[in-house]
């Protein structure tokens, strides 16, 4: 096996902006705050995923083993979409801007692996995942995409508008405009 690579920040952003990302910015992991609240969110279930997929809680497992996988690594790149809505109600809007936000990062994701194979990569995205149309955690059964299937930021614990706080980046980002975040880390 080939030695990973160092890794050129000003490249990782340019292929995120390439891929259509609207923010980027770099983060250390030391100074992303976690907490067991913003986990605790995912079991209200707003999103209907909660204890139905893989790369949700409590598939995900403590908040302490997410922590110490995020923290295995140095530092990461926060991507960030901005969609204008017609108003704080479009749900469509919202619905395409979370599409388009999955686009951006999933091609800037692969783009990454590409030019990185050699280099470990762990990604944070937005949502539970919905690659499939049932999850093979409800079978009791392995994840059948898991190079493609992605656990979300908040599944962690982060406190996303911290995390978008101490990366420089704003949470809000004007009236009528809805941002959608991702974490890939890379060592």
């Amino acid at each position: 096996m080939k030695n990973s690579e160092m890794v050129n920040k000003d490249e990782l952003a340019n292929l995120a902006i390439k891929n259509g990302a609207d923010k980027v910015a770099y983060v250390e992991t030391k100074n992303i705050n976690f907490s067991e609240e913003f986990k605790n969110m995912c079991a209200m279930n707003f999103c209907g995923k909660y204890n139905t997929n893989w790369m949700c809680p409590p598939a995900l497992g403590k908040i302490e083993d997410g922590i110490d996988k995020i923290r295995k690594f140095d530092e990461g790149i926060v991507i960030q979409t901005i969609s204008q809505l017609e108003d704080s109600f479009d749900f469509e809007g919202m619905t395409e801007a979370a599409l388009r936000h999955d686009k951006v990062f999933r091609s800037t994701i692969s783009e990454v692996k590409e030019r990185f194979p050699n280099n470990t990569i762990m990604a944070l995205g937005v949502g539970g995942c919905s690659l499939c149309e049932r999850c093979a955690y409800l079978d009791d059964q392995p994840c059948i995409l898991p190079d493609l299937a992605l656990p979300s930021v908040e599944a962690f614990g982060i406190d996303v508008n911290n995390l978008l706080t101490v990366a420089g980046l704003k949470y809000n980002n004007g009236v009528s405009t809805v941002s959608y975040v991702g974490l890939i880390l890379i060592k």
